[in-house]
């Protein structure tokens, strides 16, 4: 048969859980590269230990012109393999954020949307931990873990834990651990404090940028989202003064500032960062109150880190 590396629906070669949705082409003359996006509720999604099948009598050798009686090749006959995982999968990237601090009356969002590793498929194993600074809200910490393990099986929104789970002038920490279909897995981390009733002004800042990983060609964009608390007094007009530092591991680097000339924006413009290099960049913004005399402004921080690549 002549090598075909056209699309074709692979029920035409081969069966395995969600074959029929699925898409084959040839890209060697032995191997055969099969697309298995699954139904959109995910129920027909090939897995590591389901059987293949070839189909009998759908594929015998190449014919090439070396052979004169290609005409007497053989069809192959049924088979069946179990799909095993590759040598080396990847593992998960695990990218977890959230405020370092929040105030006492506020829930808590925590951030995962930005993990990256489930390969098109759902995570297999999604496992939350939190632990406590004192050992007298133990039984609070273990409650929350458990609400994530119960409301959270996945990474593609925002979670948020209910400020009644959270008790006032603690820290938290907050670990994800995530696996992929092949036992890969891999754990990111937060540590947040929630702040005692009287710092109601500090506010709640959330980076979001659009990829963790960016290539010198491309302009890198931050943005620093910033939520007022709930419970702050309803007197008095505040503002928001915004400072932004990038890091390379440790190092501050004081000779670079961002170019974007909205101060809720970081930009650094294409080619200014090395390549194969990872930065951390973080955003403290401070309140300012109008008409209260003599107070201490109040701030809070939040920091991520981005990648540059080499080529794109």
């Amino acid at each position: 048969l002549t090598l075909n590396t056209n699309n074709f629906n692979c029920s035409k070669v081969v069966t395995f859980p969600g074959y029929q949705y699925s898409t084959c082409f040839w890209s060697t003359s032995t191997t055969l590269v099969a697309y298995a996006p699954g139904k959109s509720n995910g129920d027909s999604y090939p897995m590591v230990g389901d059987t293949l099948q070839l189909m009998p009598n759908a594929i015998k050798a190449q014919c090439t012109q070396q052979y004169a009686d290609c005409a007497n090749f053989l069809f192959a006959s049924s088979a069946t393999i179990s799909i095993s995982s590759p040598s080396n999968p990847p593992s998960p990237l695990v990218v977890i954020s959230a405020p370092t601090a929040i105030n006492s009356c506020d829930d808590l969002p925590i951030d995962a949307t930005a993990s990256s590793g489930r390969l098109g498929r759902p995570w297999l194993v999604v496992s939350w931990n939190v632990t406590c600074s004192t050992s007298d809200v133990a039984q609070t910490a273990k409650a929350i873990t458990t609400y994530l393990n119960k409301n959270v099986r996945d990474s593609v929104s925002v979670v948020t834990i209910p400020n009644g789970l959270l008790s006032a002038g603690k820290t938290y920490a907050v670990s994800l651990t995530l696996t992929n279909i092949f036992g890969k897995s891999s754990t990111g981390i937060v540590v947040v404090t929630v702040n005692t009733e009287n710092s109601a002004f500090i506010p709640i800042v959330k980076l979001y940028t659009p990829t963790i990983k960016f290539y010198r060609w491309q302009d890198v964009n931050v943005f620093a989202d910033v939520v007022l608390s709930t419970c702050r007094p309803s007197n008095g007009n505040v503002s928001l003064q915004y400072q932004w530092k990038l890091y390379q591991g440790a190092q501050y680097i004081e000779s670079f500032s961002s170019s974007s000339t909205d101060p809720r924006y970081f930009k650094a413009a294409a080619y200014l960062l090395n390549p194969s290099t990872t930065y951390t960049i973080r955003a403290k913004v401070s309140v300012s109150r109008s008409g209260y005399y003599g107070y201490t402004p109040y701030y809070s921080s939040d920091s991520v880190d981005i990648i540059i690549g080499r080529a794109g």
